[in-house]
């Protein structure tokens, strides 16, 4: 089977693929091999390529993503499967960013440093080809020195891609599309430096053609209230359940979530149907951290969170 692993650094996001398998210029599927059940339904369990005398991972390809400023970066990154390959979520630090710079197929977002998009899809191949690439969130110039920041990335069978996370300041959702939607989050009148202000969840939904669906929001009470989703778990029928953290009361669809008394953190779930209308949301009393969600056929799902 294949394997993928990832690194980070300041300046830039890699993504290396590593290969297993006899043809070490075939790169296999990614799911070959893996029955229903996680065992292997060819053969005895994949051991993994050859030792390398000094332990280190064989690589198909390197697709990097960096940004064209000195002291821009990437500070988070998440992948999923997508018809043909993979969806790489990045959040970035400066724009503009660059895509596979010295590739077959470069590409870069945002023109000049105005342009400050702060998160961004990029489509790519199994073998390493970077196809298209598209902005998710761009900083309103208002209070460009915001940002949103992606925390989960999940698609369906079709194409569409789910994005997930936090934004802050004002941000401008699906940018240019005629669907674009410009939040802005709650900000102190004479703020200190640097200044204060609410960091509010989203959830955005974007078409197989890559064009911007909805995006919907949880909205804080408080400049100083901060909450994000941190995974998303998508059903059959294009509605997803969103799971996240907050510090202070906030509203998700009409519905108010209060805090637990005594308590600084708490964790929230909420079900968007697949045209983005929240059909609930709930707390989790007790709990005080989210980690994972994952949804089964039936609509069931579990949770992996710690409780206080």
């Amino acid at each position: 089977m294949s394997r993928t692993a990832v690194c980070v650094s300041l300046a830039c996001w890699t993504l290396l693929a590593c290969g297993g398998g006899d043809d070490p210029d075939a790169a296999a599927p990614l799911d070959a091999g893996i029955s229903d059940a996680g065992a292997s339904d060819s053969g005895p369990p994949d051991a993994g390529p050859a030792p390398d005398p000094d332990g280190e991972m064989a690589l198909d390809w390197t697709l990097r993503v960096q940004s064209a400023q000195r002291l821009g970066g990437v500070a988070e990154s998440r992948l999923a499967r997508a018809p043909g390959g993979l969806v790489l979520s990045v959040t970035l630090g400066g724009a503009p960013a660059i895509f596979d710079e010295g590739g077959a197929n470069p590409m870069t977002i945002g023109d000049t440093a105005e342009d400050d998009v702060t998160q961004a899809l990029a489509w790519i191949t199994q073998n390493g080809m970077l196809t298209s690439t598209r902005a998710v969130a761009v900083s309103d110039p208002i209070m460009s020195d915001f940002a949103a920041l992606g925390w989960d990335v999940e698609t369906l069978p079709d194409g569409t891609v789910f994005v997930a996370g936090r934004f802050e300041g004002g941000t401008r959702f699906g940018d240019d599309d005629p669907l674009a939607t410009t939040f802005r989050t709650l900000r102190l009148i004479d703020p200190p430096n640097p200044p204060v202000t609410s960091g509010d969840a989203y959830v955005a939904r974007f078409d197989p053609s890559h064009a911007i669906e909805w995006t919907e929001r949880g909205e804080t009470e408080s400049p100083t209230g901060s909450h994000r989703v941190v995974d998303l778990a998508l059903l059959a029928d294009g509605s997803s359940i969103a799971l996240g953290i907050y510090t202070e009361a906030i509203t998700l669809g009409g519905v108010r979530l209060a805090m637990s008394p005594g308590d600084d953190q708490g964790t929230f779930l909420a079900k968007f149907e697949a045209d983005g209308t929240v059909a609930w949301a709930r707390r989790l009393r007790g709990t005080s951290e989210a980690r994972a969600i994952e949804a089964f056929a039936d609509g069931s799902f579990v949770v992996a969170v710690r409780y206080s």
